[in-house]
């Protein structure tokens, strides 16, 4: 059956396709269409295009979780673990909550402000308010969610991309870590365990992520370049508590140089992998983990096992660092002596605007600048 197409007012047209019978009654898919009579007729056999193959919803009946549980099937083998489970936790704690039981049909631009309004005054079931950051990652999925509905033909427009978001604040408040802080930490750490204090010799060295440090292994390391290549990151699975290898954030593998202490320690760090391993009786493979519980290096620490032993020294000496901390530490360092393009290739990111959060301004850096300049002319006048 063909649908039909109605005039409803000036350039407006509402399209009705039937879909199936219920008893004597006959239940259609309703569309409002803003346009011309000829865009009206197109727009109608798309959608009977779309009944034909069964992607044509029944909007009185179809929910906002039902979407939710459609787009994320729908996403599920195209993201990383850790996307997924952060799409997963912004579904369940806050979309599927305040939006779950909405019709989608009924879904617009002034329910989805309302809703983000209240996710910003934190009245929500949870009783926490949203950050501006932390409000455009739940509009960013909304959005996504939005966008496939509109595809599949389930809603005549997407109505996300008319929301206005509040605007993102001009200084996210955040504080380099003093270096001479995190070698005390590093120190503190290292007293139980010298491994430890290489990782966090090794973050400050090349600016790696933390799963990316727990991947490396000993063949990724070349001593007489002194170059390290971070080819793969530990992730925990989406599905299960087991963590799994994979390529890095980005999707590809890249080359660092290391600087001579670094290579002194990482070093240091093999031989007492290789002495382990000699007193176990065994050999150490060349694609042994750098950083691992076993003695034959086939398991790497996990990323949740750094963060534990990081928290507690720093919780001792009464610091708030995150881990993280430190790749911006050595994203700020990096920039003040190499091109930001450098920083760029070196931390992995595929935008510049994304390296540009990594690096700060020191509360010094404005007085050492003019001490130089001072200096300079003091040089030109003799």
């Amino acid at each position: 059956m063909k649908g039909h197409v109605r005039r409803r007012g000036p350039d407006r047209y509402e399209i009705a396709i039937y879909q199936y019978r219920i008893g004597n009654r006959r239940v259609y898919y309703y569309e409002t269409f803003h346009g011309t009579r000829r865009q009206a007729d197109a727009r109608c056999a798309e959608l009977v295009i779309a009944r034909e193959h069964n992607r044509l919803a029944d909007r009185a009946e179809l929910t906002v979780a039902q979407l939710a549980d459609e787009w994320f099937d729908a996403i599920r083998d195209d993201r990383a673990p850790n996307t997924l489970r952060n799409y997963r936790s912004l579904l369940d704690t806050h979309i599927v909550p305040l939006l779950g039981r909405h019709r989608l049909r009924k879904l617009d631009v002034v329910t989805l402000e309302r809703t983000y309004r209240m996710l910003r005054r934190g009245e929500t079931p949870t009783g926490r308010a949203l950050s501006v950051g932390s409000l455009r990652n739940v509009h960013a999925v909304v959005s996504g969610m939005c966008a496939l509905a509109h595809r599949y033909g389930w809603i005549p427009d997407n109505p996300a991309r008319h929301v206005r978001l509040p605007a993102e604040a001009t200084s996210d408040g955040f504080v380099l870590p003093d270096v001479t802080d995190v070698c005390r930490l590093a120190a503190d750490v290292g007293a139980r365990d010298p491994d430890r204090e290489a990782f966090v010799y090794c973050a400050l060295g090349t600016g790696a992520r933390r799963g990316e440090l727990c991947g490396l292994q000993w063949a990724d390391i070349d001593f007489e370049a002194a170059t390290v290549t971070i080819a793969r990151t530990v992730t925990r699975t989406l599905d299960t508590a087991a963590w799994m290898t994979k390529v890095p954030k980005g999707g590809k593998a890249r080359r660092l140089a290391l600087d001579d202490e670094l290579v002194a320690v990482l070093r240091a760090l093999q031989a007492r992998s290789l002495d382990r391993a000699l007193a176990a009786g065994i050999a150490l493979p060349a694609n042994a983990f750098c950083f691992t519980p076993a003695v034959d290096g086939s398991r790497p620490w996990s990323p949740e096992y750094v963060t534990h032993w990081w928290g507690r020294a720093c919780r001792a000496r009464g610091l708030h660092i995150r881990f993280h901390d430190l790749r911006h530490l050595h994203a700020s360092d990096m920039a003040e002596v190499a091109q930001i393009a450098v920083v760029k290739e070196r931390l992995g990111h595929s935008q510049l605007k994304t390296t540009n959060r990594y690096t700060h301004v020191r509360d010094d850096a404005d007085r050492a600048a003019v001490q130089r300049l001072a200096a300079r002319r003091t040089r030109a006048r003799e």
